[in-house]
């Protein structure tokens, strides 16, 4: 079985970049808005979660939906974001891991590695 991926992400071009590199070995599932992104949260159980810092606005505005969903998932949540300070915030919010989005699907992959290999751990 297919390890699933929640993505919270509205960008249209970064979502398809992701389902290129991710849609053979992960069921993705994707929300366009922190809203949304709750409903698929409590609906999915997902086994990874990425977060963009701006999703709908310009302005970071996910912070809070990383820390709603930090109290109850304890699995790598993964901030991506183009921005350095955007990441930092995502980190502090309760993300274990952040990249840019051109970096995203190695992360994933490298986080599943790790999860699935114990010596591999260091390679993250």
């Amino acid at each position: 079985m297919k390890k699933r991926v929640l993505i919270i992400e509205d960008d249209a071009d970064a979502r398809l970049m992701f389902v290129k590199q991710l849609q053979h070995q992960y069921f993705l599932v994707f929300a366009a808005s922190p809203k949304e992104a709750v409903e698929l949260f409590n609906d999915t159980a997902p086994d990874f979660v990425g977060v963009d810092a701006c999703v709908g606005s310009r302005l970071p505005n996910t912070i809070s939906l990383v820390k709603f969903m930090r109290q109850t998932f304890h699995g790598p949540m993964i901030g991506i974001s183009g921005s350095k300070a955007h990441n930092k915030l995502l980190l502090y919010a309760g993300c274990s891991h952040a990249c840019k989005k051109a970096n995203f699907a190695q992360t994933i992959k490298t986080l599943d590695e790790a999860s699935s290999d114990p010596d591999a751990s260091d390679r993250c």
